[in-house]
């Protein structure tokens, strides 16, 4: 408890325990965290520790929570429910019994699926994570006693949920595999909480990657927020890049951005080979500070621990740092604001409505800004960004970045939707002027269009880079910014010529196209009568049509209707659709 102060002074709004469930092999003396993290993930039953636990027991877990509570801050339990500790794969740890005893007697366990295989949904979902036997979530005995936990949770002062492993545990979608597991349980923890304290549980997931092949995202986010860990990792590889060029086009999970939860580092990233390890902690803090500036998504701060950290120690206090604070206040002031991204080697300025950030290495210059001259002081008063003539100019810490406010009054602001860098399809664009009287935008070599206040225009349309010049003129002075479209994307296109009508005619078709060695991808395209036109890359080798009955951003291979046999890009450029054979899916 004696970080609790600090956690609220550094702008958090919760903290998150490991699991706090009776844990298997506590009584290893003297275990580091990162020799023994995992064994909190192998709990014993379904209720708060009594005794023998890493983290403390169910009276000072209670207290805990009174006190964050009394600073104003929420507790997130993360909770094991996939599975119990085991004595193998296939079988429960003897200890087990002492507090699942029907679960342990009526061996509520999945057999004879193996491992876990993200591509066989039926391993996925009833297979076992190591030795951890995976439970019988879909037997109402098990589904009572994990609700009977959240419950104890609430009542000792639990205000959300991390699930743990969620995405091995079936859901309503899942045909023979389905089961109402995750709309009971998480529906039951909301009506308790609404009923005790006035305020749904917030809630989580963890999915790791993929929801497996054939499966959707959509499967899980009706019921709880989900790790983006595909955002996530893709925001911690730019930072170790230092490259910031494609950070507009970085995507993860195909989830509305205020359910995704981002991080620099986690506990999986931290504790495996394969993850974040490596990365020094100026690192992982950059790859945070960029998490909190995606958009209205939340934020997990990783306290790593050092080489001697046990379990139940703290770790590191680098997230009390004061730059940490302050990105954590810029998040909270302007989450859900539109942004733009500035890149400029390895520095990024992130400009929001009324803010803007910076993150980079040292001395920083970024051009064509588009913010008002003057001199701008970071939130914790401990660093200066001057900006003149258009320029930003400021010297980083070793935190390697910075938050401040940006004045609404004097010289014009403009504002991208989206900044120069890298695009694969054609989008739209809004620029936005603050304190002009006037404002036109060019691009590359066309007339300046006029306009006022806001214009929105499409980049892309004919696949090449395009130039986009902006200026804006008001009573104090004048301010012009320039940004770069670079196309990285197909540039061949191919036309499948005389479809049959029942394929095309009210329907939507996609291409699925695919090289050599890369995995395959959708492509959309025009309809024309009976024509489909789309464009390939110079690497993509075959492709195929998909018949679905409405467009979509991201298309499912479990929504289409039918198919044609993959079709080989020989050179040509067209090809005879009505000799084309579909097969109903």
């Amino acid at each position: 408890m004696r970080y609790l102060p600090q956690i609220k002074e550094a702008g958090y709004d919760a903290l998150q325990t490991s699991p706090i469930q009776p844990q298997k092999d506590y009584y290893a003396p003297g275990d580091s965290w990162q020799n023994g993290w995992w064994k909190l993930y192998q709990p014993l039953g379904f209720c708060i520790a009594e005794k023998n636990h890493s983290l403390g027991t169910k009276e000072e877990f209670a207290a805990m929570a009174q006190a964050a509570h009394g600073l104003g801050l929420k507790v997130i339990v993360d909770i094991v429910s996939n599975h119990l500790a085991g004595g193998s794969g296939e079988s429960f740890h003897s200890g087990v019994r002492e507090y699942e005893p029907e679960i342990y007697d009526n061996q509520l366990l999945h057999k004879g699926y193996g491992y876990i295989d993200d591509n066989d949904t039926a391993k996925l979902v009833r297979g076992h994570l190591g030795d951890y036997p995976d439970l019988m979530t879909e037997d109402e005995r098990v589904k009572t006693a994990i609700k009977e936990f959240l419950k104890e949770c609430i009542d000792s002062g639990a205000d959300g949920f991390r699930f743990d492993a969620a995405k091995h545990i079936e859901t309503p979608f899942d045909g023979e595999l389905a089961s109402d597991y995750w709309p009971e349980i998480t529906q039951y923890a909301k009506d308790y909480a609404v009923e005790t304290k006035g305020q749904e549980p917030y809630m989580y997931a963890e999915i790791l990657y993929t929801p497996g092949a054939g499966r959707d995202i959509s499967y899980y986010d009706s019921y709880f927020d989900i790790t983006d860990t595909n955002l996530s990792s893709a925001l911690l590889d730019t930072v170790r890049n230092g490259n910031y060029s494609r950070i507009s086009s970085l995507s993860g999970y195909d989830i509305d951005r205020t359910q995704a939860v981002l991080w620099g580092e986690s506990h999986d990233t931290f504790a495996n080979a394969w993850g974040s390890q490596e990365s020094d902690q100026a690192t992982i803090d950059k790859a945070y500070a960029l998490s909190c500036l995606m958009g209205d998504n939340s934020v997990l701060y990783f306290a790593r621990p050092g080489p001697g950290t046990k379990l139940g120690e703290a770790g590191s206090i680098e997230c009390f740092e004061d730059q940490i604070g302050d990105i954590n206040l810029f998040h909270h002031k302007h989450r859900g604001e539109d942004s733009m991204y500035m890149p400029a080697g390895n520095d990024l300025l992130a400009r929001f409505e009324s803010g803007f950030a910076v993150i980079g290495d040292g001395e920083v210059e970024i051009q064509n800004c588009g913010l008002p001259d003057g001199s701008y002081e970071d939130y914790s008063a401990s660093l200066e960004a001057e900006v003149r003539g258009g320029t930003l100019k400021m010297t980083l810490g070793e935190d390697g970045f910075a938050a401040f406010e940006a004045e609404e009054s004097g010289k014009p602001s403009i504002a991208l939707s989206r900044a120069g860098g890298y695009y694969e399809e054609p989008f739209e664009l809004t620029i936005t002027v603050k304190n002009a009287d006037s404002a036109s935008y060019t691009l590359n070599d066309g007339e300046p269009v006029s306009f006022q206040g806001s214009a929105t225009l499409t980049i892309g349309e004919d696949r090449k880079d395009a130039l986009l010049r902006v200026e804006a003129s008001g009573k104090k002075g004048n301010t012009t910014i320039e940004a770069t479209y670079s196309y990285d994307g197909p540039t061949d296109l191919i036309k499948v010529t005389d479809i049959d009508s029942e394929y095309i005619e009210n329907h939507v078709l996609y291409a699925w196209v695919w090289g050599d060695t890369s995995s395959g991808e959708w492509r959309s395209g025009e309809i024309d009568g009976n024509d489909f036109s789309f464009y390939v890359s110079s690497s993509d080798r075959m492709f195929l049509l998909a018949c679905f009955e409405e467009a979509t951003a991201a298309p499912d291979w479990n929504g289409a209707l039918a198919q044609t046999q993959d079709i080989a890009l020989d050179g040509s450029v067209a090809f005879d659709g009505s000799s084309l054979s579909w097969m109903d899916r």
